[in-house]
């Protein structure tokens, strides 16, 4: 099994299983920890709405309401917590994968020599709270094969990813990026 470096996390077995032996991890990241927020805020706008209503509106003064609102955000912010943790992000010298998935797990590799594209998407929650998701791309696919869902330093992860494909012998001369 292949170890991250020692400030990363470890990587799960089955993310570690799509990296070869001799491949040199740049790094494996998990999500910011912002996106336990950042991935619950619409359910918590919905459940501090309900909470105010049950409260203030005549006749529906059911004192239990705010209680049970405030439990369920936790247990939502406690799943969210959850899928943060299983979440990975990995880069290596010849490959970008994720792996992801609470009951299921799925993980996608893509080799860095058949990258043709990299993005960078920040909803406003993200960019409130300083994160982005990137997705890497090969030709002929519809979207992005390997998504990295709201990262610390989205534009840095981005950088590093052009780097590494541009050093790649079957794309030296080839590559212009623009940011």
């Amino acid at each position: 099994m292949i170890a991250a470096q020692a400030n990363q996390p470890a990587l799960p077995s089955d993310v570690a299983s799509t990296i070869g032996e001799d491949e040199r991890v740049l790094f494996a990241v998990r999500p910011g920890f912002l996106f336990i927020i950042a991935s619950s805020w619409k359910s918590l706008a919905v459940l501090v709405a309900v909470g105010v209503v049950l409260i203030a509106v005549p006749g529906l003064q059911w004192r239990w309401g705010p209680l049970l609102s405030a439990l369920v955000a936790v247990a939502r912010l406690a799943w969210a917590g959850v899928v943060w943790w299983n979440i990975r992000a990995v880069l290596t010298d010849r490959r970008a994968c994720v792996g992801a998935g609470v009951f299921q797990r799925a993980v996608t590799s893509l080799p860095l020599d058949r990258v043709q594209h990299v993005a960078m998407s920040r909803l406003l929650v993200e960019r409130l709270m300083g994160l982005g998701t990137v997705g890497i791309a090969s030709a002929g696919t519809g979207g992005h094969e390997v998504v990295w869902p709201m990262l610390n330093a989205p534009r840095a992860v981005l950088a590093m990813v052009r780097e590494a494909t541009s050093t790649l012998p079957s794309h030296k001369g080839e590559r212009t990026w623009r940011t």
